[in-house]
């Protein structure tokens, strides 16, 4: 790459992001630019004899556990064998042979991480195996995509979700899933999620163009297991022998109700902590409560935190707080909790990683879920946005927390994020969520120029977008080619159908040929289904079995249901089956379903407990029953799993019940379900009360209102699609002109409309 293209890139992401920054996105003059290129740096592959106890806690995410005071023969407790290990210790003894993925699924402290170090010692030979710990999910896809995974290597995926998240997210689920069907093994990879995430990232969704976590449901599907919580009596039973040589094990049982990983690794001190914390010392640690639950990355900067607490003191607060409440903040969050990590914990750059140019600190994983718990519903304060602003300098960040404030209608603030961001490096992401903004504020020209800019600066997305509201079918395919000529693995698909429309139906049937011909499982999908038109039931099942080789699990059921439609009912159902064993769990909600049409309702459930467990969902299993009973005609016995669920604040249960409430009229009882299934986990809880609200005719002032503020609770929390609706059924009414200023400008950080800008 030429001195002068580096040059111009740079001075791309300076022009874009001082645009965007100074408020100008109501005016637009289009830039001639390229995009860019960032590599992450390397770990080192450790030999499996070096990961010792203390390497697993300085380096892979094992925390430290509280002391007694007495000497102990181990830096970590001893550790208790529990259900889960069973399963991941067969999974270790399936990869002394071929590539296997386990990942552990749980809240914060219950002991995922650590679990995964202690099945390491299976491993054998250990001399043949080493670990690696990519840096980024860049770095990951950097080695999959050249020369993959040397065999006996073990991927360490803690915090999943930093790899699989987001566009490059689905790049590493896709290379992963090439990886592990593939035969250049063994390789075991191993990794931990909490349940939000994982629930998030396996959620499945209607529409095609809404699913961001198609390729890694299917990764994760079959592969992950459930951690509880609590230990169980016989669990309790064997930390109580081992509890006699081991004083943190003995004092864990004594206090911790079962508990046993959260006390060791000091939770409830934690929470103790902060609750207890002097207010400018308070403000800091929901300063960095707020950063991780909008989507920062683990490493916090020390200036953004300090310079978000402000607003989140009272003016009593702020004027009594001394002049060395900085200094005196940090130390406190910093103090070691009886052996374990504090609130914040410093962190030092790894080697082959880009140093930090200021000092940066990472929130005790335990007081960031109790965070997401208790402030999902606030918006941060003007100071957290200004520093955001001010100190914030990974893309990463940027983008997430720029999209954080768009959902919650703060738009100016958005506007400078995604100016920062294009200063950061990406300013074709920078100008395309831009334009996503103003597409939401109802001014479709304006965004459309927008679009186009982010299509110069090699955005696929934006390529998309405009190719398929252009009214020039010449330029669409244009832009069609030149987002599948970048790799965009949805624009085949749309130049397909472009010729299809146009009268070209071979050049159409051609495109997806060559896609299947390439391993594309959505086109070879897509020829079944050709196929099954045509009669063509041979040709069917070959194409459905090339995509299960390519990977795609999903279509067994395709091709159950193909194999059923031609009679052959012990074929179909053998053919389940062996989607079970290839990790397409689904399929055991299929035989559930039928054992149940047949009225076996006990072999039903079995099947879907069984779907569950193998997917890190087994409080799911009475959840899909209590559905296949309302889809059987069984209304009453589905409303009653569904209020059992409830009381245990099972969130689709709670939603559930909102909606029968709304459909029985019993309007104030639905809103409380909705509150309660928004408390659970359910971003658009709020939204659905809020719009129950408009929908219903009678009193309509009062419940207009009424739907107001809960359209402003559900922006607040990130969810501003019921403001927007408001907004725009109020552009035909007297309150027209404050409709369009809050359409095009949004809210200030406490609420308030924004001035114009």
């Amino acid at each position: 790459m030429g001195d002068s293209t580096v040059q111009n890139r740079v001075e791309t992401s300076r022009v874009v992001g001082n645009v965007v920054q100074a408020g100008s996105i109501h005016q637009l003059t289009v830039v001639q630019v390229q995009g860019r290129c960032r590599i992450a740096g390397d770990a080192d592959f450790v030999p499996l004899h070096k990961v010792t106890e203390t390497f697993a806690i300085e380096h892979l995410g094992v925390q430290r556990s509280i002391a007694t005071g007495a000497e102990h023969a181990s830096v970590l407790p001893l550790y208790v064998r529990r259900r889960h290990d069973e399963e991941l210790e067969l999974a270790i003894e399936q990869a002394q042979a071929r590539s296997v993925m386990k990942v552990l699924v749980a809240d914060s402290s219950c002991g995922k991480t650590r679990a995964l170090h202690e099945a390491l010692r299976h491993l054998r030979p250990a001399s043949r195996w080493r670990l690696w710990q990519p840096l980024s999910a860049e770095r990951l896809l950097s080695v999959l995509g050249t020369n993959g995974l040397d065999p006996y290597t073990v991927l360490w995926l803690n915090e999943s979700q930093l790899y699989l998240d987001g566009d490059r997210g689905e790049r590493v689920g896709e290379e992963l899933r090439r990886l592990l069907a593939g035969g250049n093994g063994p390789v075991l990879v191993l990794g931990t999620l909490w349940k939000d995430h994982h629930r998030r990232l396996t959620a499945h969704v209607t529409s095609p163009d809404a699913d961001h976590h198609a390729q890694v449901r299917e990764l994760l599907a079959g592969r992950c297991i459930s951690v509880s919580d609590r230990f169980s009596d016989e669990e309790l039973r064997r930390a109580a022998e081992l509890s006699q040589c081991d004083g943190r094990l003995a004092e864990a049982l004594r206090h911790s109700g079962g508990r046993i990983t959260q006390y060791l690794a000091a939770g409830p001190l934690l929470v103790q902590r902060y609750e207890h914390a002097a207010p400018a010392t308070r403000a800091v640690i929901e300063a960095a409560m707020d950063a991780r639950r909008l989507g920062h990355g683990r490493d916090l900067p020390l200036s953004l935190l300090m310079e978000a607490a402000p607003d989140y003191m009272t003016d009593s607060e702020w004027n009594q707080v001394d002049e060395n409440w900085k200094e005196q903040a940090l130390a406190y969050a910093t103090e070691s909790l009886r052996g374990a990590d504090g609130v914040l914990t410093f962190i030092r750059t790894r080697p082959g990683a880009a140093p930090h140019s200021q000092k940066h600190y990472r929130l005790a994983d335990y007081l960031e879920q109790h965070g997401r718990e208790t402030r999902n519903c606030w918006c941060p304060p003007a100071s957290f946005w200004a520093a955001a602003i001010e100190h914030c300098t990974r893309s990463e960040d940027l983008e997430a927390l720029a999209a954080a404030a768009r959902d919650r209608l703060r738009l100016r603030t958005a506007a400078h994020l995604y100016g920062r961001l294009a200063l950061a490096g990406d300013p074709a992401k920078a100008i395309h969520e831009t334009g996503m903004m103003i597409l939401l504020s109802g001014r479709l020209q304006l965004a459309d120029s927008w679009f186009r800019l982010a299509a110069t600066l090699g955005s696929t997305d934006a390529m998309r977008l405009v190719a398929g509201h252009t009214g020039d079918r010449h330029e669409a395919k244009r832009l069609y080619e030149q987002a599948r000529n970048a790799g965009d693995k949805h624009a085949w698909q749309l130049l397909s159908k472009w010729h299809q429309d146009n009268g070209e139906s071979d050049k159409a049937r051609e495109l997806v040929q060559l896609a299947a011909d390439a391993g594309d499982a959505e086109a070879l999908r897509s020829l079944a289904r050709e196929a099954k038109e045509a009669q063509n039931w041979a040709a069917a099942e070959q194409y459905y079995r090339r995509a299960i080789a390519a990977g795609d699990t999903h279509a067994y059921l395709s091709l159950a249901g193909l194999i059923a439609d031609r009679g052959d009912s012990a074929r179909a159902e053998q053919t389940l089956h062996e989607a079970v064993e290839a990790g397409e769990t689904v399929a055991l909600e299929v035989l559930a379903h039928k054992a149940a049409e047949a009225g076996d309702w006990a072999h039903a459930e079995q099947l879907l407990r069984q779907a569950t467990a193998h997917s890190a969902r087994s409080d799911d299993a009475d959840w899909l029953l209590a559905q296949m009973r309302e889809q059987l005609g069984d209304a009453e016995g589905a409303l009653h799993l569904s209020r059992m669920l409830a009381s245990q604040d099972h969130a689709d249960a709670l939603f559930e019940l909102a909606l029968h409430h709304r459909r029985q009229g019993d309007l104030q009882s639905a809103e409380g379900y909705y509150r309660k299934a928004h408390a659970a986990g359910i971003t658009e809880a709020l939204t659905s009360a809020a719009l129950m609200w408009v929908e219903d005719a009678s009193d309509n002032s009062a419940n207009r209102a009424r739907a107001e503020r809960l359209a402003h609770q559900a922006a607040d929390a990130g969810d501003s699609t019921a403001m927007r609706i408001l907004a725009v059924q109020a552009l035909t009414t007297a309150q027209s002109a404050q409709a369009r200023h809050l359409l095009t400008y949004g809210l200030e950080p406490d609420g308030t409309p924004t001035d114009s800008w």
